[in-house]
């Protein structure tokens, strides 16, 4: 599934400085990441395990 581009492709296409835009580039990869490993844990417990859904938490606050 193709999604646009959450920041456009070059900073100059935003307000950012390059700075802020590259920081932002690195929060969006992170928050990606632990939403797909969040989503993993769940299709592959598919009883709800108390302790699958206490680490989902915890790796949700963390991102």
């Amino acid at each position: 599934m193709n999604h646009p581009p959450i920041l456009p492709e070059y900073p100059e296409q935003n307000d950012l400085s390059q700075t802020e835009f590259d920081h932002q580039r690195e929060r969006i990869a992170k928050l990606r990441d632990g939403i797909a490993e969040i989503a993993r844990m769940q299709i592959n417990d598919p009883e709800g395990n108390p302790e699958v859904i206490d680490q989902c938490g915890k790796l949700l606050a963390e991102i």
